[in-house]
């Protein structure tokens, strides 16, 4: 009797913990229209020769800004010593022109910047570049 209640207490844990796995994915708890953006300077671009310690960016973001907002992110580094010297975050409750001026790039540099606008209710919903500019 032992043995039978052993075998039949095994088959069921045995059966109940099976993970399963072949079933569908999760749906996308995102469903917001990705986001588009442009800039000025233009994304992957590297020709920009800035005189000054300070950099105008233009941020236009075109499409499919969330209905709750987004966060806006801009890094600026040295491109030879990957240290960063501008660093700035913001949250955006409109799309369309948000300008934002870089300071304190290091003499005889090139600087790679980077951009990121975040959804705030689907941090899946993400659009990121990067451009570079020297300053003299």
């Amino acid at each position: 009797m032992a043995v039978v209640l052993f075998l039949c207490a095994s088959l069921t844990l045995t059966h109940c913990s099976d993970k399963g796995g072949d079933g569908p994915a999760p749906p996308n708890p995102c469903s917001e229209t990705a986001l588009a953006v442009t800039t000025t300077p233009a994304v992957n671009s590297s020709d920009k020769v800035q005189v000054e310690a300070d950099l105008p960016v233009t941020i236009n973001i075109t499409a499919g800004f969330p209905a709750g907002g987004a966060t806006l992110d801009i890094t600026a580094k040295n491109e030879a010593n990957n240290v960063q010297f501008f660093a700035n975050s913001s949250s955006l409750t409109t799309s369309g022109v948000h300008n934002i001026t870089i300071t304190q790039t290091p003499p005889n540099s090139t600087a790679i910047v980077q951009i990121t606008v975040t959804s705030k209710n689907c941090a899946s919903n993400k659009w990121t570049g990067t451009f570079r500019y020297k300053r003299k």
